[in-house]
């Protein structure tokens, strides 16, 4: 299999927080939930985003 260069690896597991209906979360688009965890957990395992 050829390497296209974008490759991807799992490099830690972490998850969202799971609220209920009209709960806590209610305005936290889930993109904005998605977007921290991925820069945490970047920075965790000191990874160059750029």
């Amino acid at each position: 299999m050829k390497n296209s260069g974008n490759t991807a690896y799992i490099i830690d597991s972490k998850r969202t927080p799971i609220g209920k209906r009209n709960g806590s979360l209610k305005d936290v688009h889930p993109v904005d939930l998605l977007g921290n965890l991925t820069r945490d957990t970047l920075a965790i395992n000191k990874i160059d985003p750029h």
